[in-house]
């Protein structure tokens, strides 16, 4: 399985956004979405994405790691950590006493709303989380490592990616990785519970300088899980300079061969001033004589009146229809119409197509236009 085709777009929205927001300290938080099945109704609450599963942010810390790995574990004897691959594997961190992780057990599909500043631009990305604890909790029993690993076992051995990858290793890099104010936060009691201000712990070290310390990691670590999502649907819109929707699907191909592939679908939307373009537009189109003659072979030639007529369209004031390039987007081209795609060149022949779907219900203009449109060259 490759890598899926909105992930290299995600990451470059990821790094301009950051790049430019103006803060000291620029964050993109997500907004992450689970069904409640005691009210019936989606819950939303503000997460930090944490990266792809497989992936190692920097290469230099890799001996760091390891070595706090076997700090943090007696048993440990770590001489080289997993694999690194390319998965679309989204993680993100949480309390294994949320609220969050109890929706996920009882149905595990999610909805994240993203918005990025800098670019205007929106993701939305749905499909299936599951819960990854401690080995000690007993949902473990409910994460589906097989499954999650089996589609990029392409890019190490099979049987050393499934059957060894470790993901408590995996678990506690992304709680080395984690703040020690964050870190903090999951020896903290639950709401329901009494707490006295002067026991509360403000920051935790990865793994405790102190024999009390270390109980206090051990402690909190077990209450640390990470949340790792499976995503089969995207809808990226992007809001300027021209709003366009890019939709994603994760599905059966139509081979036959039952595999599953990425579909995608794209669709522009035209604003005000497209509008106002298109209802001029029509309105010269109505008013124009679009006739055919016949023609004879090899001849491509435009009959008088329907050079006259596309001459009186191209002719239209800039001010009232934007330009791109040297062409006026006069028509909004066929494949905006039909299939809400936009085309790169304005041309006669595009020209001739848009007429096509505006006298569909006018069957003598229609054949004219079908004819017209045969005589010009693709």
């Amino acid at each position: 399985m490759s890598s899926a085709p909105w992930k290299s777009i995600l990451k470059s929205l990821i790094s301009e956004n950051i790049k430019n927001l103006k803060s000291s300290t620029p964050i993109l938080p997500m907004q992450f979405s689970t069904y409640d099945t005691l009210t019936c109704r989606p819950t939303n609450r503000s997460v930090m994405f944490r990266g792809f599963l497989g992936e190692r942010k920097d290469e230099i810390r890799k001996n760091e790691i390891i070595n706090y790995l076997n700090s943090i574990s007696s048993e440990a004897n770590l001489k080289e950590l997993n694999p690194e691959i390319e998965t679309d594997l989204l993680v993100i961190t949480t309390d294994i006493r949320s609220a969050k992780v109890n929706h996920l057990l009882e149905n595990s599909g999610f909805e994240i709303c993203w918005w990025f500043p800098v670019t205007t631009d929106q993701f939305r990305l749905s499909g299936n989380a599951y819960i990854l604890p401690s080995p000690i909790n007993p949902i473990i029993a409910h994460f589906p490592s097989d499954m999650l690993l089996s589609p990029y076992s392409f890019s190490v051995d099979s049987i050393s990616l499934i059957e060894h990858f470790d993901w408590e290793q995996e678990r506690k890099k992304h709680w080395y990785e984690t703040s020690s104010d964050l870190r903090a936060t999951f020896l903290e009691p639950q709401p329901t519970q009494e707490n006295e201000i002067s026991n509360v712990v403000r920051e935790l070290d990865p793994i405790g300088k102190t024999m009390e310390e270390k109980l206090l990691v051990k402690k909190a670590l077990e209450n640390f899980a990470i949340v790792v999502m499976k995503v089969d649907y995207i809808d990226h819109l992007k809001l300027s300079p021209t709003p366009i929707q890019t939709i994603w699907k994760f599905q059966k191909s139509d081979d036959g061969l039952n595999k599953e592939e990425w579909i995608k679908k794209t669709k522009a939307y035209i604003d005000d001033t497209y509008q106002k373009a298109i209802s001029t537009l029509f309105d010269k189109l109505e008013q124009a004589n679009w006739a055919s003659t016949e023609k004879q072979p090899g001849e491509n030639q435009l009959s008088e009146e329907n050079q006259t007529s596309l001459a009186t369209i191209n002719s239209t004031e800039t001010q009232e229809f934007p330009t791109q390039g040297n062409y006026p987007l006069t028509p909004i081209f066929n494949d905006i119409i039909a299939n809400m795609i936009p085309m790169e060149v304005v041309d006669e022949r595009t020209q001739f197509k848009l007429l096509r779907h505006i006298t569909t219900n006018d069957p003598p203009a229609l054949q004219s236009v079908n004819e017209t449109l045969s005589s010009i060259p693709p």
